[in-house]
């Protein structure tokens, strides 16, 4: 680790309030990772371990459509809200001690996954292999490694080595965040004293006291080039093809996770999520309905299931990877807006919710495959299965969470 002779002398913290509703936010995001796997198993794709096929594609269909509206910005909603936690605990305890930590918090949840969950999960695999050419199971287990949806957390401790690395080598001269509101509080009298960011400025969404501006702009400047170069990205790794070494099932979403990690960085670092101007949300709003445009100017025949656009540089997938990034972008800030504005209150049950919302990601699939066997014999239509299932994969999913956690291990870890 880098040392310096004379190391400056810092003082405490200043005393800030956290963001309630971005805690509220990631569970969100958890229920719409348990939603858009359960939608997977009734919905026609057919990608999940014991997917139920529907007797008539027609009424599957409501669920592809929720799985495709989903690809587009939750998990990208995932890795901002990671990013916007890194920086602030990278500050208080340091790039080397930081990384030891997710290698602890990441790593260790995945190697459990791995070990005891993951066999629960691809159980189904191993059974629908014909009986007869169907291998041992121990060799199953030993030779089968499906990560899942456990990728996510793979994919996260990359990124946020690669953060430590990168804060170890351009260490900041001043360590303490440049915005109030973003760590927990020590005191009210303190969180009052800070600034407060301007809510109803006209310029955008610029906040007082942060150390660059964000304007309306610069969001529409990133959607758009993060389309460009999405599409681009998606000539040689198109969607639905697969990268082994992480697992990640649509790597053509990979610029979009790896750019609004970089986003939530900023964010914490300039005060966007402590503030954001009413605006937000209509702009939010705007580049939801100006993704259509492109979508209907070409990029709707990338989903022609009868005569697909062959991956490549075909203008279709320009317009389709437009439409990506422009829905993202938009679902995201109305989201921020929305959740600013009605559910900033901390209550006992979102902190419930909350504390145990990482190890729902980490324990859900099994539990929905499990879920799912059940009602199986009970010959629901996919929609009406996909309510039951979520409702039950998500509650089951977070007792089992809450009971894990009353073991200090775990809760260490989880």
């Amino acid at each position: 680790m880098s040392t310096t002779k004379n190391p400056p002398t810092t003082r405490a913290a200043p005393a800030t309030r956290r963001l309630v509703h971005i805690d509220h936010l990631r569970v969100f995001g958890t229920l719409l990772v348990v939603a858009h796997h359960v939608a997977l198993a009734y919905g026609n794709l057919g990608i999940w371990p014991n997917w139920q096929e529907p007797d008539s594609e027609l009424a599957a269909l409501p669920l592809d459509l929720l799985v495709l509206v989903n690809q587009t910005f939750f998990m990208g909603l995932f890795f901002m809200l990671s990013g916007f936690f890194a920086p602030g605990s990278v500050d208080r305890k340091g790039p080397g001690r930081w990384a030891l930590d997710r290698v602890k918090r990441l790593g260790l949840p995945f190697v459990a996954f791995m070990v005891l969950l993951r066999p629960l999960y691809s159980l189904p695999t191993y059974l629908d292999q014909p009986p007869g050419e169907r291998e041992p199971y121990w060799l199953f287990y030993l030779t089968d490694w499906e990560v899942g949806p456990m990728w996510f957390v793979l994919a996260l401790l990359v990124l946020s080595l690669g953060y430590a690395l990168v804060r170890e080598r351009r260490p900041r001269t001043n360590p303490l965040p440049t915005t109030p509101r973003t760590v927990r509080s020590a005191g009210a009298s303190a969180a009052r004293r800070a600034p407060v960011p301007d809510r109803t400025s006209t310029a955008g969404l610029t906040t007082r006291g942060t150390a660059v501006s964000l304007r309306a702009r610069h969001v529409v400047a990133f959607a758009i080039g993060l389309g460009v170069v999405s599409y681009v990205w998606r000539i040689w790794f198109p969607t639905g093809s697969f990268i082994p070494v992480i697992g990640i099932p649509s790597p053509g979403y990979v610029l979009q996770y790896v750019a609004l990690f970089v986003v939530g960085i900023l964010a914490f670092r300039r005060g966007w999520f402590s503030g954001l101007p009413r605006r937000a949300g209509l702009l939010g709003a705007g580049l939801v309905v100006a993704s259509f445009v492109p979508m209907v100017l070409g990029g709707y025949r990338t989903l022609d299931t009868a005569d697909p656009v062959p991956a490549g540089p075909d203008p279709a997938h320009l317009g389709f990877a437009l439409f990506d990034a422009l829905f993202a972008v938009g679902v995201i800030l109305v989201l921020l807006r929305v959740f600013e504005r009605y559910a900033s209150r901390s209550t006992p049950a979102g902190r419930f919710l909350t504390r145990n919302a990482f190890g729902v990601y980490v324990v859900h699939a099994p539990v929905i495959v499990g879920v799912v066997a059940l009602l199986g014999p009970l010959g629901l239509t996919p929609v009406v299965a996909f309510a039951l299932a979520l409702v039950i994969s998500a509650s089951v999913s977070w007792a089992v969470v809450a009971l894990l956690r009353r073991s200090r291990l775990v809760r260490e870890v989880i």
